[in-house]
């Protein structure tokens, strides 16, 4: 039986006066029972005008019942706009695109049953909310249908034709092939495309039906004309299918979506986190999905699960894992929010005044430390003016050139003063905010290391540290000032446009002999002491590039990536001379992060 005409109409006379015959209540959800593996399903009535009131009932199931349903993956939209549904003759307030959605999706002749996530999960309980979202998996695998929901036309225009008469190739439809197109650009635009939850809805379906409007078309078919227009092979829908046909590899981890999918737009942040989790390969035994969870405990949890996973890989002989938590880090938490997500109490309840942590055979990742692999830069051999004294005062700055030339040795002294003059024109231009990523630990943060690592005594080789004045000097000027103070590292090895810079900015603790390294993923540098039979993480420090980076960035042939530091490298490039394994704390880890 044919339909009425579609578009955003008002209902007409007759049903809105049926309108006032309506009960006025509000719909109220009974509870799930948790103790079994249920749903609710939304059984949508049928309706042969496009714009009579939408009828509903909802069903409690469990999948011991073996429910056959379709599962809708679409948009929630601005949330500006509210409709009335009717559910067992009770009013429910739902969004336009899902309003759309159940107006054409809706059968003339039959009833239709759907998974709904903003009817059919109480989305004001968040225990329920915690339990839906964690069988959410379960939920679209279990789907006979996952239908794709890509809007109505904004004009509502008629759409008398079929999928296949409009973008068919017959040349009886010739003259609307330039519409068609048109409607495919469209498609390929939809803010659909840039949700976070598509991935696992898709990646999890077993059949795929494209709705837009009252055309409808099966996934492939959609995909393949997309992909028969050139400028589209690399739209959003294509990369969707390419990935889609990755989901049993390796690839599919939760840190490698996460990542890939980090422009994907959600309305709820965590949801950048757990949007993922059905799909991810690697927690197919579970991640804790809790809504009631600051943002700062689901950063932890995800830190702590990839740290876990890195623990697994070190025992296993087969493969060596990136070790890059501290970038991934810093990634999830601009995700999350950014550092404003946590309070400095927050993070106080997690620091240990004295933190001791085991080091031998990898053992601190079975204490739940989290590993840090370090490149070494070098050593100070000299702590220069404070930063505020070389920005005002003009003998403080001669001071600080001379003793380049005192301090390192002769094939060191060219690059170190173009750094220097680079460094120090950055600092001019740096807002005191940037300068607090230089601080010293206000607790022992140390490493037991049966003997000195190769990475310190290959570069106390390599430096030269020059008499006992330097440390009269170092110390005169730690009794004045807690400022940062600049910095001298020799034992820098040449590396290239990959070196480590010979300068910096210290914390106030540092000492002449410390050790200054670089992490992956984040500006701040730590510097390193080294004690008997440990070491010391004693601050952070703001290292300055290596003058082949430094240059490029001023004439503005590579773009800044950090305000200071050297190019991201990865744990598989760090030469083992180079390297220092440390394991600190969650609440660290998050300092160094943030």
């Amino acid at each position: 039986m044919a339909r009425q005409p579609v578009g955003h109409t008002l209902p007409s006379t007759k049903e809105t006066d049926s309108l006032e015959h309506l009960p006025k209540s509000l719909f109220v959800y009974s509870p799930l029972d948790f103790s079994v593996d249920g749903i609710r399903l939304l059984v949508l009535e049928p309706a042969e005008d496009i714009n009579s009131l939408i009828h509903c009932k909802l069903q409690h199931v469990t999948f011991s019942q073996r429910p056959k349903y379709e599962a809708l993956s679409y948009t929630w939209g601005s949330g500006i706009v509210h409709h009335s549904i009717y559910i067992d003759g009770k009013d429910l307030k739902v969004g336009q695109n899902l309003f759309d959605a159940l107006r054409y999706l809706r059968d003339p002749l039959r009833s239709r049953t759907l998974w709904v996530d903003a009817i059919c999960i109480n989305q004001s309980d968040v225990p329920e909310k915690n339990h839906q979202i964690g069988i959410m998996p379960f939920i679209y695998m279990r789907a006979k249908t996952v239908l794709v929901w890509l809007g109505a036309p904004e004009d509502g225009t008629d759409q008398p034709l079929k999928w296949e008469e409009t973008f068919g190739k017959s040349e009886k439809f010739t003259f609307m092939i330039q519409g068609a197109k048109n409607i495919l650009y469209s498609l390929c635009d939809n803010p659909y495309w840039k949700r976070v939850w598509i991935i696992q809805e898709l990646g999890l379906a077993k059949k795929l039906l494209v709705h837009y409007g009252a055309y409808t078309v099966d996934w492939m078919t959609f995909i393949k004309k997309i992909q028969s227009y050139h400028d589209l092979k690399e739209s959003l829908p294509v990369k969707l299918q390419k990935q889609l046909d990755e989901k049993y590899e390796n690839s599919h981890k939760l840190q490698a979506l996460i990542e890939s999918h980090q422009d994907s737009l959600c309305k709820e942040a965590r949801d950048h986190i757990y949007g993922f989790v059905g799909l991810a390969v690697d927690c197919q035994e579970g991640f804790p999905t809790d809504y009631g969870k600051s943002l700062y405990e689901v950063w932890k949890d995800v830190i702590r699960f990839k740290n876990a996973g890195q623990s697994d890989v070190l025992e296993s002989s087969f493969e060596e894992p990136e070790i890059d938590t501290l970038r991934f880090g810093r990634l999830v938490l601009m995700l999350l929010g950014g550092p404003n997500i946590v309070t400095t109490d927050e993070v106080a309840r997690d620091i240990s005044p004295s933190l001791e942590v085991h080091q031998e055979n990898g053992s601190g990742l079975e204490h739940g430390e989290i590993l840090i692999p370090a490149q070494i830069a070098g050593k100070i051999v000299h702590l220069g003016p404070t930063y505020h004294e070389v920005m005002s005062n003009l003998k403080a700055m001669s001071s600080w050139r001379a003793s380049i030339n005192r301090y390192l040795q002769d094939n060191e002294r060219p690059s170190a003063r173009e750094e220097s003059e680079l460094f120090l024109e950055l600092l001019e231009d740096a807002e005191e905010e940037d300068l607090n990523i230089v601080f010293p630990f206000d607790r022992e943060i140390v490493c037991p290391i049966p003997e000195t690592p190769e990475c310190i005594e290959r570069v106390n080789r390599d430096c030269n540290l020059i008499d006992a004045d330097n440390s009269a000097l170092s110390a005169d000027s730690k009794s004045i000032s807690k400022d940062p103070s600049l910095f001298l590292l020799g034992g820098v090895f040449d590396y290239g446009d990959g070196s480590a810079g010979k300068v910096g900015l210290a914390p106030a603790n540092a000492r002449v002999g410390d050790y200054v390294f670089l992490i992956d993923g984040i500006e701040k540098a730590i510097v390193v002491r080294e004690e008997a039979g440990r070491v010391r993480v004693v601050g952070t420090a703001a290292s300055a590039e290596n003058r082949y980076l430094a240059r490029e960035v001023k004439e503005g042939g590579l773009k800044r990536e950090k305000r200071f530091g050297t190019r991201s490298f990865k744990y598989k490039s760090i030469h083992r001379t180079d390297r220092l394994d440390l394991f600190v704390d969650i609440a660290t880890a998050y300092q160094l992060t943030s």
